[in-house]
């Protein structure tokens, strides 16, 4: 049940990161935001570290985890930036709200043994996911993006939930060594230090809006509380299970873009929404 929980935590803090991701993204950029994201996360990280003092002698096998770590989050952090700087949150959501399915099939290999009613929950999860992303209104959804910009949004969210599913991996193998915030800390400068090479070949915006700023500021408490809970999850059972309860922020994120940003969910979004919250509740009943 607390990794359940622990997922539903990190899914609402995404969920928020989504929404001003679609709002201020486009104004500075995907790597831009993406490295300021990842270097405010390590500020707002570093005087927990420091009083925890966990962080000592590091192997060299042990740095190759938190290297890739950094590495695939890189990947994953600037795909979704780049996939909201063009379609909206009803659609990037949703779309990469699957990858947990991946993070389930990597456990199945190392061994995972799902009752029936789990196999169902997943499957909820599935359908949900996939109606949210698929059924949105005709003059909404990927119905607004441009023709031409469509295959790069559906490209970047299929790289960005790859790249999420193999950071959960890492993040959980770094964290039982060092801890959950220190698995997280450690992620974030070769994660930046990924994107910077590629940041100058991007064009420069004309001002920094301090709106603009701030919202970097919320998205990296976000983006640090949400995978600190995605780690922490590695200290308790059915961390698969709490993986999947993320795939929650797809639907929550469409709920606040509706409220929020006024983007319009169908009828059969708000079922595939229900479908989402019926399967989290199945695995929140098995844990």
């Amino acid at each position: 049940m607390i990794s359940i929980l622990l997922g539903l935590g990190a899914a609402t803090s995404w969920a928020t990161h989504d929404l001003l991701a679609r709002s201020h993204t486009p104004r500075i950029g995907a790597i831009r935001m993406s490295v300021l994201i990842l270097m405010l996360g390590f500020l707002l990280l570093l005087p927990v570290v420091v009083w925890r003092q966990r962080l000592g002698w590091l192997d060299l096998p042990f740095l190759g985890y938190v290297l890739g770590f950094g590495l695939v989050y890189a990947l994953a952090l600037y795909n979704l930036l780049k996939a909201f700087a063009i379609a909206p949150v009803s659609v990037v959501g949703p779309l990469t709200a699957g990858y947990p399915v991946l993070v389930v099939i990597w456990g199945l290999i190392n061994g995972l043994q799902p009752k029936p009613a789990e196999w169902i929950a997943l499957g909820l999860v599935l359908l949900g996911s996939i109606m949210v992303a698929r059924l949105g209104p005709h003059d909404g959804g990927l119905e607004i993006v441009p023709q031409n910009k469509r295959a790069s949004v559906l490209v970047a969210c299929v790289l960005a939930s790859i790249g999420f599913a193999a950071s959960v991996i890492l993040g959980q193998k770094v964290a039982e060594t060092v801890g959950s915030y220190e698995s997280t800390f450690l992620s974030r400068v070769p994660a930046a230090l990924a994107l910077v090479p590629f940041m100058f070949k991007e064009a420069a915006p004309s001002t920094w809006p301090r709106a603009s700023l701030l919202a970097a500021t919320v998205m990296a408490l976000c983006d640090v509380t949400a995978v600190t809970a995605i780690n922490t999850m590695a200290a308790f059972p059915h961390r698969e299970y709490g993986a999947m309860a993320v795939s929650a922020y797809g639907a929550i994120a469409a709920i606040l873009a509706a409220l929020i940003l006024k983007e319009r969910v169908a009828p059969w979004q708000w079922i595939g929404i229900a479908i989402i919250a019926t399967g989290i509740g199945i695995f929140a009943a098995q844990g």
